[in-house]
């Protein structure tokens, strides 16, 4: 088994200083991976902190930098709601990225989750599997109070997902509905994760996993290439 990569972990003082950091490795990334593959895959998370984020890349100077027309989108996690929902991943992103955008992405990959958390994650496996047969190329996150990342929470048997790339999860979080959710397979085979969060109320969590500890779902995630915290301490 290949070594856990080691976790880069970047501070700032604010969120602004973060947001623009990440926006600038996500750049970086799609850059790379659109010169060295023909397309960048890159899984957008829920949450608000990847709000921002999409603001940023669909403005100057970000926007004209990303090559759009060769990513590929797909998300972390949606609740089963209506794709139009406001508690929607989707939706969020549309209104905060998706219609900003110039020109249309290369594909929209949204889960289908309206559909029922089971019926929607395992047609969601088919459709990674068809778009991104090499794995993402670069997965955002987000950490939860309780160190939950996509819906993958403290104790659910998502967790123990040994092989699907995609599974359900029952009646978690904010709002309480049920959901699905990229696993851990998916996220190893994930060439690069980013995670975003501001310290404040996330200390415990924080400190827990970058102190090495492998208890909370956040802490599992292991990219094959690259995982970067970026951290705002306000």
């Amino acid at each position: 088994m290949a070594a856990a990569v080691k976790p880069e972990v970047l501070r700032f003082p604010a969120p602004r200083e973060m947001i623009l950091a990440a926006a600038e490795g996500v750049v970086g990334r799609a850059t790379s991976a659109a010169k060295a593959r023909g397309r960048f895959v890159l899984a957008l998370s829920g949450g608000s902190t990847p709000r921002p984020l999409h603001e940023t890349l669909a403005a100057a100077p970000f926007v004209s930098r990303m090559p759009w027309d060769k990513t590929v989108l797909f998300w972390g996690d949606e609740r089963c709601v209506p794709p139009a929902d406001p508690a929607s991943n989707y939706a969020m992103a549309r209104q905060t990225l998706l219609d900003r955008l110039p020109r249309p992405p290369l594909a929209i990959a949204r889960m289908e989750a309206e559909r029922g958390a089971a019926p929607a994650a395992a047609a969601y496996e088919d459709v990674l599997r068809r778009l991104s047969p090499d794995g993402i190329d670069l997965a955002l996150l987000g950490l939860g109070e309780d160190g939950h990342t996509a819906s993958l929470f403290p104790g659910d048997p998502a967790l123990d997902e040994r092989e699907r790339l995609a599974a359900p999860v029952s009646a978690r979080g904010n709002p309480r509905v049920d959901r699905v959710t990229l696993t851990f397979p998916a996220f190893r085979a994930a060439r690069a994760a980013f995670f975003l969060t501001r310290r404040p109320g996330k200390e415990r969590a924080l400190d827990s996993i970058l102190a090495g500890s492998s208890g909370l779902p956040a802490a599992r995630v292991a990219p094959r290439e690259t995982l970067t915290w970026f951290i705002s301490e306000s």
